[in-house]
């Protein structure tokens, strides 16, 4: 399928863009990107964008373990472009810094904490002490370093985002869905 979007640049103009999940998404240099499971974020309206996204190297198909691919290897990029257009993406950085238990990560998000001043990255854990693990920077580039592990009410928690009130404390919920409750 195909997706459009309207971009709105500095200089009070717009440029079309088409997201497609059929098509390969492109960095800079025509490469594909590993890049899966992530979201995207302009933290300043004239400012760029920012994807987080999950890299699981590059596997063949046919199994759901392979050595240095696939699921049960991951890792956190940061990617930026002005515009979202394909083959505009620069690849930043690991998001994680080296303070980061080792685990399967999957499904990234990250948020700004008004109140800190603090990007909050979230990510899904595979097993291990809890079903996520949080991390912050103080640049929507990163590094992030690792703070917690948070525990949902009902174990298994998997796919998810995060939302935040408009009231004064800019309270945020997490939304999920659990194995433990059938998803």
């Amino acid at each position: 399928s195909l997706f459009s979007a309207l971009v709105f640049l500095p200089g009070a103009f717009a440029i079309l863009v088409n997201i497609s999940n059929i098509d390969y998404r492109r960095n800079t240099t025509g490469d594909i990107m590993d890049a899966h499971d992530g979201s995207y974020n302009r933290w300043t309206p004239d400012g760029p964008w920012y994807y987080y996204a999950m890299g699981y190297g590059t596997c063949m198909q046919g199994g759901d373990k392979c050595h240095g691919c696939g699921y049960g290897y991951s890792w956190i990029g940061v990617w930026k472009s002005d515009t979202m257009a394909n083959g505009t993406w620069t690849l930043l950085r690991d998001a994680r810094d080296d303070t980061w238990p080792k685990a399967t990560y999957f499904r990234v998000h990250v948020v700004y904490n008004k109140n800190t001043r603090l990007y909050v990255l979230w990510v899904n854990l595979n097993g291990g002490k809890a079903d996520y693990a949080v991390g912050t920077s103080r640049e929507p580039e990163g590094p992030f370093k690792f703070v917690t592990y948070a525990a949902t009410g009902r174990r298994g928690g998997g796919d998810f985002d995060i939302f935040i009130d408009e009231d004064a404390a800019a309270t945020a919920y997490l939304i999920y869905t659990s194995l433990a409750a059938g998803h």
